[in-house]
């Protein structure tokens, strides 16, 4: 998976943290993974971030699993993704408080296990 954290901001530094990222599938958490990420990104700036779920990090049982195989081998599957972050501010004078910022979009897989091109930029 590749997420863009985009600081769209011309004076304001950004510090993030952390970031917790969750997948969805049929409503219910499919992966999960905390504390990715300590990130400084000054103004303007436009940084990827890079994480694949596997492993301990999936939370799927047998029966789930074969839904979500039939779904894809149909062409899509419907995931709901979201991201949480902790995150400081800084501009030439202040540093602020934490902050708790919140994204989240719905993304469909096709049978290849890529992202179908209609979600390929959701944000």
């Amino acid at each position: 998976m590749t997420m863009t954290a985009r600081n769209p901001n011309h004076a304001i530094d950004i510090n993030f943290n952390t970031l917790n990222l969750t997948l969805y599938y049929q409503h219910r958490s499919l992966a999960e993974a905390a504390s990715l990420l300590h990130l400084y990104q000054s103004f303007k700036a436009k940084n990827k971030i890079y994480y694949t779920f596997s492993g301990s990090k999936l939370k799927i049982n047998n029966a789930r699993w074969m839904r979500f195989l039939a779904a894809q081998k149909r062409g899509d599957v419907m995931l709901w993704f979201d991201a949480t972050s902790s995150m400081r501010f800084t501009d030439s004078t202040t540093d602020s408080m934490i902050h708790i910022i919140h994204a989240n979009c719905r993304i469909a897989v096709g049978s290849n296990g890529m992202i179908l091109p209609r979600d390929k930029d959701n944000k």
